[in-house]
């Protein structure tokens, strides 16, 4: 008989005393994450001289932080899973080819980040759009004129040194971490899902200095946060 898997049940973060159900989209616990099935090359043995590919099938697997955090695996099931079943932004390409093109990945990585951090004001999904408009002209490869390795990437121009914040490799943020490889910032849904989750971080800075920040006040100071993380 298949062993069955224990309910999971809201945790109290160490690390933001914090306590609440996780998002329901989510596949394990607070303090695990998401592999999905893949190939592994396993090495030669008595058995196997030659070595042998093995399946490996989904499972969760614990973080080495034990926070709650999303790698590659769970980004991309969670956009797989859900976001066909959401009430779709309306069509306005913005003037350019791809303008709606991710609205899909845009109304999603929104929704899942305002149900997450519950801010006072929602994020809007449209001024998310907006803002890859500026950013990247919808040019999921979009790299600054110049640019080099450690600089914005994507749609929505998220650089290596945001990437590491996210990751809590500098200890910028306490929980609901994003990790993604280096090499794989430029992937739209990736892109899209740490962009975002950024921008909240963004928003927290701005009210630290304005309490009355808006959404809007956030994304005129991006320039300037995005200087500071780049220090």
């Amino acid at each position: 008989m298949a062993k069955k898997r224990r309910k999971t049940v809201p945790k109290r973060s160490k690390n933001t005393g914090a306590i609440g159900p996780l998002h329901p989209w989510r596949q394990c616990p607070i303090g695990e994450h998401w592999v999905r099935t893949h190939e592994r090359n396993v090495p030669p043995s008595n058995a196997h001289p030659e070595g042998h590919v093995t399946t490996v099938h989904g499972s969760c697997h614990p973080n080495p932080s034990k926070k709650d955090v999303l790698y590659a695996h769970e980004i991309a099931r969670i956009a797989e899973t859900y976001f066909s079943d959401l009430p779709p932004l309306s069509s306005n390409d913005l003037g350019y080819p791809n303008g709606d093109k991710y609205n899909e990945l845009i109304a999603g990585w929104t929704k899942y980040w305002n149900e997450v951090l519950n801010p006072t004001v929602p994020l809007d999904p449209y001024l998310v759009k907006a803002l890859i408009a500026s950013e990247s002209d919808f040019n999921p490869e979009a790299v600054p004129p110049g640019g080099g390795p450690n600089s914005a990437r994507g749609l929505m121009q998220v650089t290596n040194d945001s990437r590491k914040y996210l990751a809590d490799e500098v200890e910028e943020l306490r929980d609901f971490l994003v990790v993604i490889n280096k090499k794989d910032i430029t992937d739209q849904n990736l892109n899209i899902a740490a962009g975002v989750r950024w921008l909240f971080r963004k928003k927290q800075i701005v009210e630290s200095k304005n309490k009355n920040a808006t959404w809007r006040d956030c994304r005129c100071c991006v320039q300037a946060i995005s200087k500071r993380s780049s220090r």
